[in-house]
């Protein structure tokens, strides 16, 4: 799904009215009706409780002063607060408000606000209809005023299109701006609501088609895109009962030192718990003799050592285990030096097998980046920002450009780079960057990032095409956090914890459970 700025969606709803002759009244009621029909479906309000709907005067407004409408034909009730004069209003949004006006919903003045504090704080919700994409200036005066009132309010907030007081090409806060629990915006996602400065305002994401045509997207030629599960659920198939392990692939991984053995097991059991048929793990054997049998699961491959890491004479042996396997993986754990150096270079070099490079796997190969162009095979860089900083000798403030930074690397080196943190973004070798919405801050905890590695390995070695799994993956990852979360908060997330929940996730995506409707759809979790 693309991602558009804000003068992209006005364009394309000009294009729908002229064009494509559907009125723009429909647009409005199509946005207001889709928003209700999820209030009432999904967040189950109790008929004692008070939706309180925060009108400016724009279109915005009148979106809200629809969904007023269909959430009081439902039979719940509804307040409508007026924050701009009732003469104020002009085009669909003033037909929309005398339509209103025939019913019995209450209209407030803003005069009401504060005398209404008991009314507001006692809200179910709070519906966030004061500004829309269009604002370009600093709040301020009564505007801002009203915008620090209702955030002080202890009331969960759903924004329609846009939190008020955001900006939607950069996400920063124009003076002040709702924080909301959630946001609903209309046909496709603005790009300050998923790579701005300050999205913690923007909540849950939902996205909802108004009835734009899609031919319309066609012209927007930005290569930017919002990971989203429609891109490969369907890959996910339930599986036929007369298969064998082999039909899900081997994977190997290279990983692991003597004294960090852990984020190598990790990543040699997210393989499997994404579903790959085996598992083997070629490590030093210094640190093969500390493995816990409860890892019976995989195979382990001790190869020679330095009595801490990989030594060089471990290349000839790798070289074989590589044969009949689906898929590589390395880096986790395995230290830096110039004999584990070696090793990458060589598979790197030689590998004919899908290759995700991880962790030291990067650190090694920092300031010797040319070597990826020798490449046999398609490869994935799985950088944090400070490897990503390591690689590309760039500064933090630079890296601050994080599209441009993936999409120049990717593009340079014929790789793709899937670089983490919040907001994940995976590069491709022709251009595109893909952002996820997915995870949440309790995975900011050791060993996620190898949980990463494992997976991506674990579909591709399923025989999910290699971008497809890459974009699986860090969605899947981020998901499974987000069901940890919701199960045990944010706080103590153990990497394997979000490991376990990834079946689950899967299940859902074979379900069709997974966030997705026909009518909406949902980034963030």
């Amino acid at each position: 799904m693309k991602i558009i700025t804000r003068q992209e969606m006005q364009r394309m709803e000009r294009s729908a009215i002229r064009q494509h002759g559907i009125p723009s009244l429909v647009l409005m009621e199509n946005a207001g009706r889709a928003v209700s029909d999820y209030i009432i479906r999904n967040l189950k309000p109790p008929s004692n409780k008070t939706f309180s709907i925060l009108c400016g005067k724009g279109n915005n407004a009148g979106d809200g002063l629809v969904i007023a409408r269909h959430l009081q034909e439902a039979d719940l009730r509804v307040k409508v607060y007026l924050l701009s004069p009732p003469e104020t209003y002009v085009g669909d949004a003033k037909v929309n408000l005398h339509r209103l006006a025939l019913s019995p919903i209450p209209l407030l003045n803003p005069r009401a606000l504060k005398a209404a504090y008991e009314d507001l704080k006692n809200s179910f919700y709070m519906i966030d209809a004061i500004f829309g994409t269009g604002l370009d200036r600093p709040v301020r005066g009564f505007w801002a005023e009203a915008i620090r009132f209702f955030n002080s309010l202890q009331v969960p907030k759903l924004s329609l299109d846009i939190p008020s007081g955001l900006c939607a090409d950069t996400g920063k806060v124009l003076g002040e701006a709702v924080r909301a629990r959630m946001t609903c915006t209309f046909h496709l996602p603005k790009k300050g609501l998923v790579l701005g400065e300050d999205i913690d305002h923007v909540g849950e994401l939902l996205v909802f088609p108004i009835g734009i045509p899609k031919i319309l997207e066609k012209k927007i030629k930005r290569r930017l895109f919002l990971i989203t599960p429609e891109i490969f659920s369907y890959l996910f198939r339930p599986r036929a009962k007369k298969t064998h392990k082999n039909d899900y692939g081997h994977v190997l991984t290279v990983a692991g030192s003597k004294r960090k053995l852990g984020a190598a097991l990790l990543a040699a059991r997210s393989a499997l718990r994404s579903g790959a048929g085996l598992s083997s793990l070629a490590l030093p054997d210094c640190a093969y003799q500390k493995i816990d049998p409860k890892f019976a699961e995989i195979m382990f491959e001790p190869l020679p050592d330095t009595g801490e890491t990989f030594s060089r004479a471990a290349i000839p042996g790798l070289l074989k285990l590589m044969k009949h396997k689906t898929s590589l993986a390395c880096g986790p754990g395995m230290g830096v030096n110039s004999e584990v150096f070696e090793l990458v270079k060589t598979l790197v070099k030689k590998s004919k097998l899908p290759l995700v490079l991880d962790a030291d796997a990067l650190n090694n190969l920092a300031k010797r980046c040319s070597l990826l162009k020798q490449k046999k095979t398609s490869i994935v860089l799985t950088p944090h920002p400070g490897e990503m900083q390591r690689l590309t000798g760039l500064s933090k403030e630079m890296l601050k450009k994080r599209v441009e930074v993936v999409r120049r690397f990717a593009k340079t080196y014929g790789v793709y780079v899937l670089l983490k943190g919040d907001r994940s973004l995976v590069g491709s070798p022709e251009g595109d960057v893909y952002v996820n919405a997915t995870g949440n801050p309790g995975m900011a905890t050791a060993g996620t990032g190898d949980v990463l590695t494992g997976m991506i390995a674990g579909f591709i070695a399923q025989k999910i095409p290699f971008e497809k799994a890459l974009l699986a993956s860090i969605w899947i990852h981020g998901r499974a956090g987000d069901l940890v979360a919701s199960k045990r908060g944010e706080a103590g997330m153990l990497a394997f914890d979000i490991a376990e929940k990834v079946p689950e996730v899967i299940l859902e995506i074979l379900q069709g459970s997974h966030g997705e409707s026909k009518d909406r759809t949902n980034y963030s979790f």
